[in-house]
Parts: C-alpha cells; structure tokens; sequence
C-alpha cells in the first residue's frame, strides 16, 4: 500500500465535477432539442453540445493524469504493481469509447454498435478490476484488523459489477432498435418506447466508468 497523494484527490474532484457538469449540460442540451429528452431514451450524442464536449475532454484527460500520478509509486506497489497500472489504462481507453459515442451519430449505425460494445465491455472491465483491486487492498490488511474502509468499497464495486452484468446481458439489447407502433385514427406511426435498451446502455456505462476511477482512486489511501 502506498499514501494517498493529494494530486489523486485534486484528480478524483476534477473527474466528478467535469462528469457532472457534462451530464447537466447534455441534459439542458437534450431537453432544448427534445420535448421529451430522457437518459433512457435518448442517446449520448443526441445531447452533445459545444460545452459538453469541452467538459468530456477535461474528463479524458483527468483519466489518464492518473497514470502519470502512479508511475512513480509502481515500485512501492511490490507484488500488486502491474494491477493499478492495468486498471488506469482500461479505465482511460474505455474514457475514449466513452468521446467516441458522443461524436458518431447512429445514422453509422454498424460503426456506432461497435463502438457501444466496447464501452460496456470497458465499463465492465474497468469496474471489476476497481472492485478486484479493493479486495485486494483489504485482503492486505485485515490480518492487522484494518481494511474494512477497502472491503466497503469492495462491496460498493460489486454492486456496479452486477449492474453491468445485468446491462451487458440484457436480452432486450439485442432488439434494441424495436420501435413502438401507434395508432392515431388511421395514421399508424412508430415511436422509441420510454427505456430504449442501447440508450441507457451506453449512458449507465459512461456513469460507471466514473465510478471505477473514483473506486480505484480511494483505493490507494493507507
């Protein structure tokens, strides 16, 4: 185990709030676009704006400062060095997936799907070495009767591991693109239902992706 270094701190702060802030002005931007913008409905680059992008990018880049802020300490890490180094650079490629969905519109239909996968396959990863990690920290410590602090965040990581199982495995993605037929007298048309697989999909993906950095950030105090 290594001390916490006050740069993860400036670095966890600054991930939380460009996320937030990208998540607030996707949504202002949603619903300026949209009557009935909804995070289950709609897609992430249906919010996207100019200051969304700014905040995604600030977000990117506070992911892979986090590899720069381990290096050094790798050799303190013995045994578990080559874990957290894994973790930052499955969290930082996922992060990329991540800019990639708000920039490429369905109407690429076949490249947009792909780049999904890999964001709920990253997300996965990325929140089950966080919570790999954590085990790790406490199975260090609870022989000095400490680490209860990492088995919580264990548990916590846990938690989100089973919700990106449960988005991973979800039957209803693979019809994802089903539409809901109505009928107005005798014009029929099709709408989104209200929770679009792929949509919520990919934006409960992008939360976790935060919660795996923020997992594996508290992971590294003492």
């Amino acid at each position: 185990m290594i001390e916490f270094n006050i740069i993860w701190l400036v670095i966890l702060i600054v991930n939380v709030v460009s996320f937030g802030l990208m998540v607030l002005f996707s949504f202002l931007n949603g619903r300026k676009k949209y009557d009935n913008f909804s995070f289950a409905n709609h897609f992430p680059y249906e919010a996207f704006s100019n200051i969304t992008k700014i905040f995604s990018i600030i977000f990117i880049i506070s992911l892979f400062a986090t590899l720069g802020t381990i290096l050094p300490f790798v050799g303190e890490l013995k045994n578990n060095s080559i874990l957290p180094i894994i973790i930052v650079f499955v969290i930082g490629i996922t992060g990329v997936f991540m800019i990639v969905t708000f920039y490429l519109p369905m109407k690429y239909q076949r490249e947009h799907i792909i780049v999904s996968t890999f964001l709920m396959a990253g997300s996965f990863l990325s929140i089950s070495l966080a919570t790999v990690r954590s085990f790790v920290a406490y199975s260090m410590l609870k022989r000095f009767n400490e680490g209860g602090y990492h088995l919580a965040l264990a548990i916590v990581g846990l938690l989100f591991v089973i919700l990106m199982a449960i988005v991973i495995f979800n039957p209803k993605l693979k019809q994802w693109a089903l539409l809901e037929e109505h009928v107005n007298g005798d014009e029929k048309y099709y709408i989104r239902p209200k929770f679009f697989p792929l949509a919520y999909s990919e934006w409960i993906s992008i939360l976790v992706i935060l919660i795996a950095q923020i997992l594996f950030l508290t992971s590294l105090i003492n």
